[in-house]
């Protein structure tokens, strides 16, 4: 988000305008004997919010407004804590006022006043604004917004000289570089991911448990294939390609639990392939027990595809949160491939039933590592 700002002070009404992104969303202030009020006027036809007292996501108190049913403006008190959305707060500070007048521009435009001044000089202030219409009740304050488009940025205000300092647009590679949205980058990030530890792994874990003396040598290298380089490089790549779109503005990653899961399963991940080769190298044919390190690589893999499935899930409450309509396809393919992989692993039991090599027949020759 990103912001404007205002007037000042003492005994005088000072009003201020400004527009970070002309003739789109603009921002004018001016005090009060009660405080400080505000206007908003945006393009799009979602929302449009500012937020005080921070740079960031992150620790920014929040005042946004949509339109509501009767064609007028919601306003909703709002707590940023990061890359999730923002908490409604208990108290509701801002008082919406009549707006004086709407440049033909706006969409939407609205006007509050807040009691409380601000007591720091300069403070940093964030703005934003997104075409999708929230979801939910659009007439109550708990509605949920979607990510905000490209009109968006952060500055400072400096309460002595009554003036705008630092006025800026965040940016990241993506958006530099092409017209990726936000809920773009997390549908492709949520397939890849959907496929690294929904798909895969089904394919790759029932391969190594049920099909070793059906496939001979040849069970190891499509396990290798499916679990060291589809789900590893589809991670790493789903990944990386949300980074690439960081935001400054946005706030740290590692904030929600679906981010601090996933670090753990990425890192984790790369501890498990190590287990795999080493059990590859020191694998004997002549074996009479399956030895520790093989044991450790099962236990550890299925730990790692329990947490990468948790996630999974976690990942679409996400979206739901941000109240993408990708939400509902992502959450029903979601349970058919749980069931699926329930079926699949089950058919696999009956079927064939576990395989150890040390049950193999003496004259197979293999070089593997078994985790399932």
């Amino acid at each position: 988000m990103n912001f404007w700002y205002f007037s000042i002070f003492v005994s005088s009404v000072i009003s201020v305008s400004f527009c970070p992104v002309p003739d789109r969303f603009c921002i004018d202030s001016e005090s009060s004997t009660t405080g400080r009020c505000w206007t908003i006027h945006s393009a799009t036809e979602g929302w449009a919010a500012i937020g005080f007292g921070s740079r960031t996501m992150t620790g920014a108190d929040i005042v946004i407004g949509w339109k509501n049913s009767t064609n007028g403006v919601t306003l909703s008190n709002r707590q940023a804590s990061g890359r999730v959305m923002p908490a409604l707060k208990s108290v509701q500070s801002a008082t919406p006022v009549a707006v004086r007048s709407v440049p033909s521009f706006a969409k939407i435009s609205y006007s509050f006043c807040q009691s409380n001044q601000p007591t720091a000089s300069p403070l940093s202030y964030i703005y934003a604004s997104g075409s999708k219409i929230p979801t939910g009740n659009i007439d109550t304050k708990e509605a949920k917004f979607a990510y905000h488009d490209s009109d968006y940025g952060t500055f400072d205000f400096d309460f002595i000289s009554n003036s705008i300092q630092g006025s800026k647009k965040p940016t990241n590679f993506l958006q530099t570089s092409s017209s990726f949205s936000f809920e773009a980058v997390v549908l492709i990030h949520g397939i890849m991911m959907f496929i690294a530890w929904m798909v895969v792994p089904t394919i790759g874990i029932f391969i190594a448990r049920f099909l070793k003396l059906t496939l001979g040598p040849k069970w190891f290298t499509l396990h290798m294939m499916l679990m060291g380089f589809a789900t590893v490089g589809f991670t790493i790549a789903a990944s990386t390609f949300m980074f690439l779109f960081n935001e400054s503005s946005a706030g740290p990653y590692f904030v929600t639990s679906h981010a601090k899961i996933g670090l753990t399963v990425f890192l984790i991940s790369f501890i498990q392939t190590g287990l795999g080769i080493v059990a590859d190298k020191w694998f004997s044919p002549n074996r009479k027990s399956v030895p520790w390190w093989d044991k450790a690589h099962w236990w550890l893999g299925r730990a790692l595809v329990v947490l990468g499935i948790v996630n999974v899930y976690l990942g679409i409450m996400l979206v739901n949160d941000r109240g993408y309509s990708s939400y509902m396809p992502f959450l029903v393919c979601f349970w058919l491939a749980v069931v699926g992989a329930i079926l699949i692993f089950g058919y696999g039991q009956y079927r064939y039933g576990q395989v150890h090599e040390v049950h193999a027949p003496a004259n197979t020759e293999t070089s593997t590592v078994t985790i399932a």
